[in-house]
């Protein structure tokens, strides 16, 4: 999508355990639960750098919801995608937080997760 090659390379649903109680702000609520996307992102531009961040990705769901992935900052966790620049040819890994309901079904990521101007790329992750 525009300058950047996105593979998911794995995801877990729920992912409480992993998560455990590393978050640094905010517990979750009992219908709530965590849901990991594992990716690798590449800058394919010949010529410049690309920058992106965990904000750029966002999960909907078959009932409409939107989630918008967490802030890696906000948990105290190795391995979580935080983005930034990202070299010409060069990659990028880590893993996507996402808070979702319980019970959601038909989940597909996006990138960008704003409007954008062409399009968006879809994942489907699914269940």
């Amino acid at each position: 999508m525009g300058n950047v090659g996105i593979t998911v390379t794995g995801i877990m649903l729920p992912e409480n355990g992993y998560v455990g109680n590393t978050a640094k702000y905010a517990a979750l609520d009992k219908d709530q639960e965590y849901l990991r996307v594992d990716i690798i992102v590449r800058c394919v531009s010949a010529k410049e750098n690309c920058h992106l961040t965990e904000f750029d990705f966002g999960v909907q769901t078959k009932a409409g919801h939107d989630y918008p992935a967490e802030l890696s900052g906000g948990y105290d966790l190795k391995g979580l995608f935080e983005g930034g620049d990202i070299e010409s040819g060069k990659s990028m890994t880590g893993s996507l937080l996402f808070v979702i309901k319980k019970g959601e079904s038909g989940l597909v990521m996006y990138y960008p997760r704003m409007f954008a101007f062409g399009g968006s790329a879809r994942f489907l992750l699914g269940k």
